[in-house]
């Protein structure tokens, strides 16, 4: 089972809409990790990349809606492979930015998180880290305050860790990097959800929200996309 793009953009209920994707979730959660000679592809390790692109290599050679997941089953990021008119732009492509290839051997989100786990300040960041999750699990915060003061920790700690030209060329790999290393990537896995063009950004633009309504019912903290946060 999977969520219907078209269907989603049709309902205007948010009840209905947040119990759509609860029922994507966990259907995807009920599945197994995927390894080599699996057909269900729904939580692939972010290690597992290469491999799970020879075996479906059409599929990621489609368009549509990522996500990213923790080892716990919380969803960090949900994006987008661009948009209609970047004719080149599929999963393969896109997931680079994340996960190591040859052309971001260096500065691929993962390996951003690999070296922020090495360093003093990761250490120094988890208390904090550990305050704001406390804040969020109780559940009398709103979205858009938790996800203010969260983002403004992720940010204070990539200007603190990484250089002025990383942080100049990827401001958002770099926050990323820091919310993925807080959470473990270990356990870390994707998903790819491919949507029909003219589809992908008004169901990205309508996901969003209800997946930070969800997040938060789960006492867990918003998603680290800066975009269509309600207030």
């Amino acid at each position: 089972m999977s969520i219907d793009p078209l269907k989603f953009l049709k309902e205007p209920d948010e009840k209905r809409l947040l119990s759509m994707y609860s029922d994507w979730l966990d259907e995807m959660f009920k599945s197994p990790i995927w390894k080599c000679g699996s057909k269900d592809k729904n939580r692939i390790p972010w290690q597992c990349k290469k491999d799970v692109e020879k075996e479906f290599e059409e599929d990621f050679k489609s368009k549509g809606i990522y996500l990213f997941g923790t080892k716990n089953n919380i969803i960090r990021y949900i994006g987008i492979t661009g948009k209609p008119s970047k004719t080149k732009r599929c999963f393969k492509r896109r997931l680079r930015r994340y996960i190591h290839s040859k052309s971001t051997s260096k500065v691929s989100q993962i390996k951003f998180a690999e070296d922020y786990i090495k360093s003093i300040e990761y250490k120094n960041l988890i208390k904090k880290f550990d305050v704001v999750r406390n804040k969020c699990s109780k559940g009398n915060m709103k979205i858009c305050d938790i996800k203010k003061e969260y983002h403004k920790l992720l940010e204070d700690a990539a200007k603190d860790f990484f250089i002025e030209k990383y942080l100049r060329i990827y401001p958002l790999r770099c926050k990323g990097a820091v919310d993925f290393a807080l959470h473990g990537i270990d356990g870390m896995w994707f998903s790819i959800l491919p949507v029909n063009d003219k589809h992908i950004e008004p169901f990205e633009k309508k996901l969003i929200p209800i997946a930070n309504i969800y997040n938060m019912k789960k006492g867990n903290l918003p998603l680290i996309n800066d975009k269509f946060f309600k207030t």
